[in-house]
């Protein structure tokens, strides 16, 4: 499914498509919705560290949530997470963009728990509340 050599679809995608970013506005207006990514970590251990955190993730288009998550994944492991989101119209494109964060979060000492893509046809946020329910 991937070019000889290249080593992954990421990598392949990487090397012979370019994703054009449109506007959000231009994106909900066709009606195609939009895909969202999640990655989420261990939280920063202070303020420093978060800021440094905020930087690399802005490098691959992410931002960074205000909030940590209340969870309990292990006796082990912290019961707060941190968060990282990034949208785009092209779902490659999107995957090449939480391979590239992930990658950058290992390499700087971060844990990475978990990483999701998602579909997004509506939002509330972007489209109003066309169901008249809020």
């Amino acid at each position: 499914m991937y070019a000889e050599g290249t080593g992954s679809q990421v990598q392949w995608a990487r090397d012979y498509f370019k994703f054009p970013k449109l506007p959000q506005k231009a994106v909900m207006a066709l009606g195609a919705g939009y895909y969202e990514a999640h990655v989420t970590t261990d939280p920063p251990e202070n303020d420093s560290q978060r800021g440094a955190w905020v930087s690399l993730a802005k490098k691959y288009g992410f931002h960074m949530a205000k909030l940590y998550m209340d969870k309990k994944l292990t006796p082990t492991t912290s019961m707060l997470d941190a968060f990282f989101t990034a949208r785009h119209e092209a779902y490659m494109a999107l995957e090449i963009m939480v391979s590239d964060l992930c990658d950058a979060m290992k390499v700087a000492g971060v844990t990475v728990r978990r990483y999701k893509i998602e579909r997004v046809v509506m939002d509330t946020k972007n489209d109003g509340d066309w169901l008249k329910v809020l």
